[in-house]
């Protein structure tokens, strides 16, 4: 997980402090190279999107764009990186949107939302924990496939700010005696994500949306921990659209 330090053994640059677990040793060189690579490809996939959407927009009709907004409840399983949110439990979000069909198959949307995960572990007499959270402001362009009148698919890549928080609490109790401390951190970064999904329209003004979302994003809690981590993951979300 995240090299959190405060109530933990620093530990010398490349390596990595569990929490309850002590050192394990990440090498520097693999820890940049993937991630580089999938940060390029995605960023590289949103332009191209966004860049095909806004064409689209310019030479579309008006009679085929529609405007659409809604709400999103998620479940968030975050990422099992040793320099992320690895041992980190299923977390919760939800998210508000609203976007613009230039035609039945290109659109952009825009997204702001709030997403948290918790880790704690209890060894002998002492409690940790620790508690990730973000609001993220995002921006996607989306490719559309209709299945008839009243469903579609759609896939889409964007990019977004995400204002990161994390806390960390520990206690332990001695003699009857009870000791505790509590530390937070934060930091805004940008962040990145691919999206996958399906849309049924019950009514000709309401659906419901069905999503998966990759993510990926960077802060560095320098307060509380050595070195940037990603607090990215999967999030599945069930939401209700409104369509005008």
């Amino acid at each position: 997980m995240l090299r959190w330090c405060r109530f933990l053994p620093r530990a010398p640059p490349g390596d990595i402090v569990r929490p309850g677990r002590g050192l394990v040793r990440q090498p520097q060189d693999e820890q940049l190279k993937g991630g580089a690579v999938m940060k390029n490809s995605i960023i590289r996939m949103s332009l191209v999107i966004a860049v095909v959407a806004f064409s689209v927009a310019v030479f579309s009709t008006p009679a085929s764009a529609e405007f659409y907004f809604g709400i999103k409840g998620s479940a968030f399983l975050p990422n099992s990186s040793d320099d992320g949110l690895k041992d980190f439990d299923t977390g919760y979000g939800a998210e508000t949107f609203a976007g613009y069909r230039f035609m039945p198959y290109f659109g952009l949307e825009a997204g702001a939302g709030y997403y948290e995960s918790k880790w704690a572990e209890n060894f002998l007499w002492v409690e940790e924990s620790i508690k990730v959270s973000a609001i993220p402001v995002t921006l996607t362009a989306k490719g559309f496939l209709p299945l008839g009148d009243k469903a579609r698919l759609y896939a889409g890549a964007g990019v977004g700010m995400y204002f990161a928080k994390a806390k960390l609490e520990a206690s332990a109790e001695s003699e009857g005696l009870t000791y505790s401390v509590s530390e937070e951190a934060d930091d805004s970064v940008f962040g990145y994500h691919a999206v996958f999904g399906g849309e049924f329209m019950v009514s000709s003004a309401v659906g419901l949306q069905i999503e998966g979302k990759w993510f990926k994003a960077e802060p560095e809690f320098s307060d509380i921990s050595d070195g940037k981590g990603d607090i990215g993951g999967i999030m599945l979300s069930f939401g209700v659209l409104f369509q005008l």
